[in-house]
């Protein structure tokens, strides 16, 4: 299963809106196997540093490298070209982040959970 952005920061930042629907997420994805891209990763790790800080944030690293649940799956240079592709034909204001979530989600047959409603439609069409 793959987790956006989106649902990391509501599982850290406890104030956040969608922080108990992120935290039963990640109980059930936790039982599957959690994958992100590095690129996920930087910008899980980037949106947590300006709401929570760089002290929260060195703990959530260590947490997240040492979480035998989550694989973080380094993109190779061919691979980096066919999300650039994605990025290239989408029609709607989709990040470069997300695009690689399409991309991987495609890749591995992966669910994917987000509370980001454009990246929800774009998975959808999949």
């Amino acid at each position: 299963m793959i987790l956006d952005t989106s649902v990391f920061i509501a599982f850290f930042h406890d104030t956040d809106v969608h922080h108990t629907k992120a935290v039963e997420i990640f109980k059930i994805a936790e039982e599957r196997k959690i994958i992100i891209s590095d690129y996920l990763f930087n910008e899980i790790i980037t949106v947590l540093l300006r709401k929570i800080g760089l002290k929260k944030v060195k703990q959530i690293i260590d947490f997240l490298l040492n979480d035998e649940a989550l694989i973080i799956r380094h993109t190779s240079r061919d691979e980096f070209f066919e999300v650039i592709d994605i990025f290239k034909k989408q029609n709607d204001h989709l990040s470069f982040v997300d695009c690689s979530i399409i991309w991987l989600s495609k890749q591995h047959n992966l669910e994917v959970a987000t509370f980001d409603k454009s990246l929800k439609q774009e998975i959808l069409k999949i």
